[in-house]
């Protein structure tokens, strides 16, 4: 009978030492789980406790889909880690319109291991040159924007008439134009610089002009992307985006905060567009829409995986240190005047500082090719201390 009754009470110590622990994991934890477990949403800085965060990261970075913005969080991170970048010789074009290559890399930019952390800057995609310079662990991302949006911001920034030759040919004259008419006239002309022109997204990411209208090698290329890219961003998701990004990477939120960089002013070189026009320009753009409304879907499945209550809150949180980082920098949004068009410039809106502002404001709005020299100038200075010291000790 003793021994029954001790084996009972042992029973019931166990039982309330596991009730016990388990109303203290659910009161305090604050890993990430999704909300119909009812743990605290509060559960952030849990979550980076038990995953590690990636230093290896390659973007490829599209023309106008917000690519700035994501290309200046990650030299932010990757200039506070002391990360290396994979940077050009000089400007910030990593050969485009040929695909990335490995010479295409500043020779004093890389060390003798060639060992790099961040692929951020304009290239258009090859995977196996990205693999022969980016370790095995690396993560592959890249951001779209919906394509007639895309193309109308695109013609305006590049003054894309040019190929043309016809400097009066806007946009809204282009849409009076028959659409059969508009896809001869740019299967016709030369693509601006041989870098931009219709499937801008498609191009970026490696795509031949000559299979434009190959709907077998566009199915090959949904497939290339699938295979070879971990994340696709949305631009008309940016905030979304970021938490996925730092969801993928194991990044604190707080280092995906940003400001908006290249936007256009208001009213000023934008082409109202209707319902028609988007038609007609997704139909121009044919491989971009069919690539974009793909990884839409993929994005939004992958937005309902991450869970719909804590995207909520995490895209709340982020929008609101963005917004508190706005009201700590910035005192002025400087839009470009109506006549910005005699400029030699696309113009933009820039941000101007409130007097001696922390570095953190300073690496938010600074441009991209300003940040890409300070990168460059630092790589530089390292790797050549580094080879200096490597010389010395071998021999």
């Amino acid at each position: 009978m003793i021994v029954v009754r001790r084996r009972n009470f042992l029973f019931f110590l166990i039982a309330l030492v596991v009730i016990c622990a388990t109303f203290s994991f659910l009161s305090s934890n604050n890993a990430r789980y999704p909300p119909d477990m009812m743990i605290s949403n509060n559960f952030y800085q849990q979550y980076l406790k038990q995953c590690k965060p990636q230093d290896h990261i390659f973007f490829l970075k599209t023309h106008k889909c917000g690519s700035s913005t994501v290309q200046n969080i990650l030299m932010r991170r990757g200039l506070r880690n002391g990360l290396n970048f994979v940077l050009p010789e000089k400007a910030n074009y990593l050969g485009h319109p040929d695909r990335f290559h490995v010479s295409q890399i500043g020779k004093d930019l890389m060390d003798n291991y060639e060992h790099f952390d961040i692929f951020a800057h304009h290239s258009r995609f090859d995977p196996e040159s990205v693999r022969k310079v980016m370790p095995p662990d690396t993560k592959r991302v890249t951001i779209l924007r919906e394509p007639s949006s895309l193309f109308e911001s695109l013609y305006h920034y590049y003054s894309l008439q040019q190929v043309f030759k016809n400097e009066s040919l806007d946009l809204g004259t282009l849409m009076k134009i028959e659409l059969e008419q508009i896809i001869e006239m740019f299967s016709n002309a030369p693509r601006l610089a041989y870098r931009i022109g219709v499937n801008q997204m498609a191009f970026d990411l490696g795509f031949s002009r000559s299979n434009f209208n190959d709907d077998e090698k566009i199915a090959e290329l949904i497939e290339m992307i699938e295979a070879e890219f971990d994340l696709i961003l949305i631009s008309e998701f940016m905030e979304a985006s970021m938490v996925l990004l730092a969801d993928l990477m194991c990044w604190p939120l707080e280092d995906l905060t940003f400001l908006t960089l290249n936007a256009r002013p208001t009213g000023l070189h934008h082409t109202p567009l209707s319902a028609d026009d988007k038609v007609k320009i997704r139909t121009l753009n044919k491989v971009d829409t069919v690539i974009y409304d793909h990884f839409r879907e993929k994005f939004k499945t992958r937005v309902v995986e991450y869970g719909a209550d804590r995207m909520m809150e995490d895209v709340a949180r982020l929008a609101k240190m963005n917004n508190d980082m706005m009201h700590e920098c910035v005192a002025n949004i400087i839009e470009p005047k109506a006549n910005a068009s005699a400029l030699k410039y696309y113009p933009v809106n820039r941000y101007e500082l409130y007097n001696d502002p922390p570095m953190h404001c300073r690496e938010l709005t600074i441009s991209e090719l300003k940040f890409t020299d300070f990168l460059r100038n630092n790589q530089r200075s390292k790797f050549g201390a580094k080879l200096k010291l490597d010389v010395f000790l071998h021999t």
